[in-house]
């Protein structure tokens, strides 16, 4: 058979379902067009530079030394021959001591005893913060860093124990305490402590205290602290002072209610300074205002601000989009050497990669281990049918359990439609339009559909003709290369030209593999 009578056969074969595709390829064709040019006239820049990325923290020895130069009066060689007599200073990152020296520097502690307890430069902030508040709070006198350092044998220590080393008065009041947070009188009225306050420990008089203050600032049941308590035990050791200006920022600067603020307990373990330095230097999570998304995941406010500043970057630097952060803000809870790692195996990953520019990529970094659990259990089933996709690898148990025993195998159409919309630069609506995936292809492998679009780059087909002819994407990558191969060998003797110059070019590729497909 002759080429020219391979063309009369293939121009035969369904002439008139080729006119109607031809034209109505044609007017897609012009429509992507058209919307590239709209997106393109947008500028998307605009967005990066109205929110550009935070400034990088240094996280070498010279950003600590001015620090510790400062606070103890020393010159730098001083504080770097201190450095290297501690070696946990030169890990502490530059913000957690900075923070830690203001609050010593709050609370009157004097540099030269802290040089003898160095741990608390080093010690988490929120910790530091809360413990020494505690203390102050409580009325002890002549509180040094050695009472800081060792908070945790202080704290279970019994008040007549403490008369004895006189850190508190002969003439101590607990209900001072309580009239110092501004607790009405009723309430100091009807505070009783259950035996002689000599007898109880610090630990029990600050629990007590605590309990009847947040009763009151929430207006709420003992049941409801008790459960809060219960739930989350690190906030019963957490400085009443400091979580009443704490609630008061979230109700004044975040519109927070005291519902919400009782209903998420674990804002109860905050920090008012760090709130104030989120406040003072997050300025968008991403490109999104903070203050949209805290309200569906409030425990954000609980994460250091520098480190917020670093997930942000992270993000930036893959192009996580806004739709993606508000469809899963979970990820700004996480550590961010965690994100990194996640971020590593997803682009190292064949079948997560091309899920980097779907709107619920968070989700995938999010649940990586689940994601990476359930993938490896697909791959040992080593059944061709069970393709992962976004919503069976993130989803809740009962759909993957399904989905391996009885395949539920429902497509990943939108994980592919989502990806050829990053790829081409055109709106997932045209994507959709376009791309038909019939009954035999439901279970198509994203990895797949990606080695494609990047085999026909490579031998040269450009983004326009791939966008006329989107269904030859859908073929096993392997049926792809092949027949490419060996229409390019039969055409090559009666063309002028190679084959990829020629518009209709994917159209008789799809022809060729479809013919050859048994259904």
């Amino acid at each position: 058979m002759t080429m020219s009578h391979t063309f009369q056969c293939i121009s035969s074969w369904g002439y008139r379902f080729q006119k109607k595709a031809i034209i109505l390829n044609t007017c897609r064709f012009i429509e992507a067009k058209w919307y590239t040019k709209t997106q393109s006239q947008e500028s998307p820049e605009e967005v990066s530079s109205s929110n550009p990325k935070f400034e990088k923290l240094s996280l070498n020895t010279e950003a600590r030394l001015p620090l510790l130069s400062e606070f103890f009066g020393i010159s730098k060689g001083r504080a770097h021959e201190l450095m290297k007599k501690e070696p946990r200073l030169q890990e502490v990152h530059k913000c957690d001591l900075f923070r830690n020296i203001q609050t010593l520097k709050k609370y009157g502690i004097d540099p030269d005893e802290v040089r003898k307890n160095l741990q608390l430069l080093y010690f988490c902030p929120l910790t530091v913060e809360h413990r020494v508040a505690i203390l102050n709070e409580l009325g002890f006198k002549n509180l040094s860093a050695y009472h800081c350092r060792t908070f945790s044998k202080l704290y279970k220590s019994t008040f007549s124990l403490l008369r004895t080393y006189k850190l508190v008065s002969s003439t101590y009041d607990v209900t001072e305490v309580l009239s110092s947070l501004n607790t009405p009188r009723d309430i100091l009225d009807d505070f009783k402590l259950p035996r002689n306050l000599d007898d109880l420990t610090v630990s029990e008089v600050h629990r007590m205290l605590s309990f009847t203050f947040l009763c009151w600032y929430f207006d709420c049941e003992q049941d409801s602290v008790d459960y809060i308590y219960n739930i989350y035990p690190p906030t019963q050791v957490k400085s009443m002072s400091l979580q009443k200006a704490f609630f008061e920022k979230l109700k004044n600067h975040w519109n927070f209610d005291n519902e919400e603020i009782r209903k998420h307990g674990f804002l109860l373990c905050g920090s008012p300074t760090n709130l104030e330095l989120i406040e003072e230097n997050v300025k968008h999570l991403v490109g999104v205002n903070p203050r949209t998304v805290v309200h569906y995941t409030p425990r954000i406010l609980l994460t250091p601000y520098h480190k917020l500043c670093q997930i942000v970057n992270m993000l930036m630097d893959i192009n996580i989009s806004q739709a993606a952060v508000l469809q899963n803000p979970n990820i700004f809870t996480l550590q961010p050497q965690t994100i990194k790692e996640r971020i590593e195996q997803l682009q190292e990953t064949p079948e997560f990669s091309g899920l980097l520019s779907h709107p619920r990529v968070l989700r995938l970094i999010y649940f990586s281990t689940k994601a990476k659990h359930r993938l490896d259990v697909l791959r040992v089933l080593k059944d061709s049918r069970s393709i992962p996709s976004l919503n069976i690898l993130t989803g809740d148990q009962e759909k993957f359990e399904n989905y391996v025993a009885f395949g539920y195998l429902r497509t990943n159409r939108r994980d592919i439609v989502t990806f050829l919309s990053k790829e081409l630069s055109v709106d997932s609506s045209i994507i959709r339009k376009s791309l038909r995936i019939p009954s035999h292809k439901l279970h198509l492998s994203l990895v797949s559909v990606k080695k494609n679009i990047a085999y026909l780059y490579e031998k040269g087909f450009s983004r326009e003709q791939v966008l006329m002819c989107l269904e030859t994407l859908l073929y096993p990558h392997e049926v792809v290369t092949q027949q490419f191969q060996l229409l390019r060998d039969k055409m090559k003797s009666s063309l002028d030209k190679d084959i990829t110059e020629y518009p209709m070019a994917l159209q008789f590729l799809l022809y060729f593999m479809d013919k050859d497909i048994p259904y």
